[in-house]
C-alpha cells in the first residue's frame, strides 16, 4: 500500500470513526470531474457557497482537493441526529 492510499485509508476511517463517537451522520462524496470541467466545478463550489451564506445555513461541509495528480476532490458534511 502506497503513501498517497494509506493517506487515503486514514482519511476515510478517521471520516467514519468520528461520527459514531459524535451520533452525527456523516455524508461523503468523492468526485473527480474531467480536466476541462474543474474550473465549472470550482465555480458550482463557490455559487452554493453564497446560496448557504443567503440562506442562513446552519449545515457546513469541508470540500477537500488533491495538492498533486488529477483532480480529485472530497466533500465532507455532518448532520446531526
Amino acid at each position: 500500500m502506497n503513501v498517497r492510499k494509506k493517506g487515503s485509508f486514514f482519511a476515510l476511517w478517521m471520516a467514519i470513526a468520528v461520527p459514531l463517537a459524535a451520533q452525527t451522520i456523516r455524508y461523503i462524496e468523492f468526485n473527480q470531474p474531467k480536466r476541462d470541467r474543474v474550473e465549472d466545478y470550482r465555480k458550482r463550489i463557490a455559487e452554493y457557497n453564497s446560496v448557504l451564506r443567503k440562506g442562513g445555513a446552519t449545515t457546513w461541509y469541508t470540500e477537500w482537493s488533491a495538492q498533486t495528480g488529477p483532480a480529485e476532490y472530497l466533500t465532507i458534511e455532518d448532520h446531526a441526529t
